[in-house]
């Protein structure tokens, strides 16, 4: 019973993080609480399919292997990262206070703001790996696919426990909004460090969270300031500037 119960929360986070189709099985409010925990896991396993499609293309010229990695991550997820942060943008740099920046959030269309954001997202993921490749063996590539992939996916799921949701209360991402437990927490971060301790050692590991805890901590600040609270879009964004950072932290180490 306890392993089924772990089966419909690992399916039920499949679900929110990407777009395949869950819409058969059914799932109660505490279920929707509790699958954020495996929100590292279900970036792990798109952390190996963007290296399978990698593998794939390998022996193409480096930038087109890269590109359609890329591109394949951006398909398998229905672009809810990016979503977010082309509107996270468009709302903080465009809006004149809060209550105006959540209204920026709610219209579907992509600003100026948002469409560079986009493009610069994207250019900066191409150069970032380009240069990990030549640095890096192959399979040490994959483990930072890999790495990112999953920890940009746990950062929200931690962040969501210290600032307050303010949209709708009714939705999905309300519902999921709620506190972890301890215990949840735990099985968050043990495995998945005690995986990248096993990738790439407990030196970088150590230095990689520790960064990302910095950033994190004034994320955190930028964040209150501006809204007081998160949206589902400013998820995406975490999600899309903790990759982004990551693969700048394996730059400096290579």
């Amino acid at each position: 019973m306890f392993f089924l119960k772990q089966l419909r929360l690992i399916i039920l986070a499949i679900s929110f993080i990407t777009c395949l189709d869950m819409s058969y099985f059914i799932f109660n409010v505490s279920e929707i609480k509790n699958c954020r925990k495996y929100f590292g896991l279900i970036g792990l396993l798109i952390g190996i399919f963007s290296s399978i499609i990698y593998i794939i293309i390998y022996f193409f010229p480096c930038y087109i292997a890269i590109f359609f990695s890329l591109i394949s991550t951006i398909i398998l997820t229905g672009a809810l990262h990016e979503d977010g942060l082309a509107d996270s943008i468009d709302a903080i740099m465009g809006g004149w206070g809060v209550k105006n920046k959540l209204n920026i959030m709610k219209d579907s269309r992509i600003g100026t703001y948002g469409t560079l954001a986009l493009i610069i997202s994207l250019l900066f993921k191409i150069i970032l790996i380009f240069y990990l490749s030549l640095n890096n063996r192959l399979l040490s590539l994959i483990y930072i696919f890999i790495i990112a992939n999953s920890l940009s996916r746990i950062i929200p799921t931690l962040f969501m426990d210290i600032l307050p949701y303010i949209f709708f209360k009714n939705s999905k991402i309300y519902y999921l909004s709620m506190p972890l437990s301890l215990s949840d927490k735990i099985i968050i971060l043990i495995p998945n460090i005690f995986l990248y301790i096993f990738f790439i050692g407990i030196i970088k590991t150590i230095s990689l969270l520790f960064i990302l805890f910095i950033i994190f901590i004034y994320f955190i600040k930028f964040i209150k300031y501006n809204l007081g609270g998160y949206t589902g879009d400013i998820l995406g964004t975490i999600q899309q500037i903790s990759e982004i950072f990551i693969y700048i932290i394996f730059n400096i180490y290579a």
